[in-house]
């Protein structure tokens, strides 16, 4: 199964490979060769309800017998709350070494999953975001070079010096 990502506050990915725990490697295999590429590296095992209750990387998926079922090499799952701060995200998946986690709505069900490229992403702003804060540098939200900008409008007027490295 696929799902669409939607919560806000997250960037979720747009297409999750899902699987139930029944279900094999064999067929979980055909059924990922019909998707479209996505970023993520495992595949969401779900419950009958849409709930996540573990995951399968894909490299574990790739070195399993055609006939193991998913229940038998999943992980925990380890979702979080699709309402979470980035920054809640991020404490998740340190806490339990996630390398991408999956967003669940109110009922438990999945909405998507943070790949490992948007959770780095995350500790990216956050770490800018302290550096800024640290530096006290006020910023405009709206800025896609806030930090840039931020310290170009601080040092307004000082001297610039030009350093030239010889090779």
């Amino acid at each position: 199964g696929t799902l669409e990502s939607g919560a806000g506050g997250l960037p979720l990915t747009p297409l999750v490979a899902t699987a139930r725990t029944m279900d094999t490697v064999e067929s979980v295999s055909d059924h990922l060769q019909q998707l479209p590429p996505c970023e993520s590296c495992s595949v969401v095992v779900l419950d009958l309800e849409g709930r996540p209750v573990g995951t399968v990387g894909l490299a574990v998926l790739a070195s399993a017998w055609p006939g193991d079922f998913m229940q038998a090499l999943m992980q925990p799952a380890r979702p979080i709350g699709g309402n979470a701060a980035p920054e809640q995200a991020i404490a998740h998946a340190r806490r339990y070494g996630l390398a991408e986690v999956p967003v669940i709505d109110a009922d438990g069900r999945l909405l998507g999953i943070l790949t490992g490229s948007a959770l780095l992403e995350l500790m990216r702003q956050a770490h800018e975001d302290e550096l800024v804060r640290l530096a006290g540098i006020r910023t405009h939200a709206a800025s896609p070079h806030r930090v840039q900008d931020a310290i170009l409008a601080a040092t307004e007027g000082w001297p610039v010096a030009v350093f030239m490295a010889v090779h």
